[in-house]
């Protein structure tokens, strides 16, 4: 195996073939070497790949079979490794709950056909695929897969990559088109790198004009874009009274921040505070300088009395907002 140094390993690649995850490495992207001990896990045919970016390990999501209520489901396991040579055992990272099995028939099912996870503030964020199998083809035809049925686009977020939260009830994060759009059947699969470029996240995905079982043809794939409002999967929102939201201790980059959130139908206040909530002098929410009646991506936070961040302790940021909409808060 040897060592080579950080040169030899500018690229790293995860995929699957001989029967599991296969890795490698490579100085230019060009020439590749092979893991010896390839393949490094078993996996199914999707694998993602993502990175924590507190700890660095490297996460590796992919598809397995196991029964899950009384079905052979198709379900998500991850394993680690900070080296990319040593992987652990793969766990379990998620499996379709009960309530995701509320519109089924007897017979129907749904699966999670795959989760491309991304850094997401100090945890993960992920695009889970729900596959809601309709039906089971006894003898498909050639270029037919057995299962079909839709697949859509959900949201989740971990804080460590293996215990995963999904958005609950939550609409479909990229609708499928309608009848003869080129993603009506199925958003097949997701990247899990966004780009973020003049006020907007996009992500770009794999779809299927048909469902996931029909034959090919009639079925296509093809490549499409989604775009949100920036970092628009989700917001904090408060409608109606005042609210207030203080977040985790948190340590402020030197440069600023900004704020992303629509009031154009209120106003949104911030401020900051010690670990134990003792306000701040000269960054209350008294002092700073509102989003009123606007919508602002890179809203600059400013405060009166204010001159800079302090930046040497973690710290609370406080917010209180009315009909408004929080997004993130991110360095300037």
């Amino acid at each position: 195996w040897g060592g080579g140094g950080w040169g030899a390993e500018r690229f790293r690649l995860l995929g699957t073939g001989r029967g599991g995850a296969c890795a490698a490495w490579s100085a230019d992207g060009v020439q590749w070497r092979d893991h010896p001990g390839n393949p490094v896990f078993e996996s199914d045919d999707t694998l993602t790949l993502a990175r924590h970016p507190l700890t660095g390990e490297f996460l590796a999501f992919h598809k397995r079979q196991e029964e899950v209520r009384g079905f052979l489901r198709r379900t998500v396991w991850v394993s680690g490794s900070f080296d990319f040579r040593h992987w652990s055992p793969p766990v379990p990272a998620l499996r379709p709950a009960e309530h995701e099995d509320a519109w089924a028939a007897p017979g129907q099912r749904t699966d999670l056909y795959s989760l491309a996870a991304f850094p997401h503030a100090t945890g993960l964020a992920g695009w889970p695929l729900w596959f809601r199998v309709e039906q089971t083809h006894a003898a498909p035809a050639p270029n037919q897969a057995a299962d079909d049925g839709p697949i859509d686009v959900g949201f989740a977020t971990s804080s460590c990559g293996r215990r995963w939260a999904p958005l609950p009830d939550a609409p479909a994060m990229i609708p499928r088109g309608a009848p003869g759009a080129f993603d009506h059947g199925a958003i097949l699969g997701t990247a899990n790198t966004l780009i973020h470029r003049e006020g907007e996240t996009w992500l770009y995905y794999t779809a299927l004009s048909t469902s996931h079982g029909a034959p090919m043809p009639p079925k296509q794939v093809a490549i499409g874009r989604a775009a949100w409002r920036l970092h628009g999967f989700a917001s904090l929102t408060c409608v109606g009274e005042a609210g207030r939201i203080v977040t985790a201790p948190l340590q402020l980059p030197s440069e600023g921040l900004l704020l992303n959130a629509d009031a154009r139908g209120g106003w949104l206040r911030y401020g900051l505070c010690l670990e134990d909530g003792t306000a701040i002098p000269g960054f209350t929410c008294e002092s700073c300088e509102p989003l009123l009646a606007r919508d602002a991506t890179a809203w600059q936070m400013r405060w009166n009395g204010g001159e800079r961040l302090p930046t040497g302790a973690p710290v609370r940021l406080e917010f209180e907002l009315a009909d408004a909409a929080l997004f993130s808060v991110y360095g300037a």
